[in-house]
């Protein structure tokens, strides 16, 4: 006698999961042809608003922080930042199209599942906290030895960090030679220097200055030469007013 058929079981695993049904859903939901997601390739009726609102984001005219109207993909949760990232690497790189190793610090989400399924790309994602990253790491004492990626994608980052400098030149001391970084930070629009003060340690107090409780400055326009600054041979490739810098390591010597 055959033992009988376990159907729980079948539909338990022919059934979408959770995460990707209510995908679905909100694709269905917000379905229109105003807007198209580059990552999740959803055509969307709207995008919806995503971050925070303190005076001094309008204060200080802070390009890419503050309430967006407009930031987040309803379907994926993309962000504009990480969207306009995508963008620049996929039309202003050879990155999807030649073999080559690359570090993404504090990944996003959507835009590392893109690259990390990319074949041409031998990728690692690293994060000061660990849970959804390949390694744990602090970006001011990388572990890997000098010229170990060709590419490194460090998005919001810096503005967390008290020695931005020591971080920015751990980055130049991993990237090999030829290769490139994109470092993205908020940066207002009326600073011309960047500010700063370390005395600064309460979470309400910093929220007021710099607009979250865990960013110790505000960057100014002079955040532009400061990567050029730290890595001795250095090339800008490109900087976009929603703060995408790309620094391109010049130093050819084997």
């Amino acid at each position: 006698m055959k033992a009988p058929i376990d159907y729980s079981r079948q539909r338990v695993i022919l059934s979408p999961s959770r995460a990707v049904l209510k995908k679905l859903l909100r694709k269905i939901y917000y379905f229109g042809r105003r807007s198209e997601c580059p990552l999740c390739r959803s055509r969307v009726r709207t995008m919806l608003p995503f971050g925070f609102d303190f005076p001094v984001h309008a204060e200080l005219k802070i390009v890419g922080a503050g309430l967006r109207p407009e930031a987040q993909c309803p379907v994926c949760k993309s962000l504009d930042r990480e969207r306009l990232v995508y963008l620049y690497l996929r039309h202003k790189t050879e990155l999807f199209k030649r073999p080559g190793s690359l570090l993404h610090i504090a990944p996003e989400p959507m835009l590392s599942n893109v690259i990390r399924n990319a074949p041409t790309i031998e990728y690692l994602s690293a994060d000061i906290n660990p849970g959804n990253v390949m390694v744990q790491m602090d970006v001011t004492a990388i572990q890997y030895p000098d010229r170990s990626f060709d590419c490194i994608i460090c998005n919001h980052v810096l503005e967390h960090i008290v020695d931005d400098l020591k971080a920015m030149r751990e980055l130049h001391r991993v990237l090999k030679p030829g290769g490139w970084a994109i470092l993205q930070v908020p940066m207002s629009l009326t600073l011309e220097k960047t500010y700063e003060d370390l005395d600064i340690t309460e979470p309400n107090e910093r929220e007021k200055a710099f607009g979250r409780s865990d960013h110790v400055r505000n960057y100014g326009s002079d955040y532009k030469a400061t990567p050029e600054q730290v890595w001795p041979h250095k090339r800008r490739k490109n900087l976009c007013r929603a703060q995408v810098v790309a620094i391109e390591n010049t130093d050819r010597k084997l």
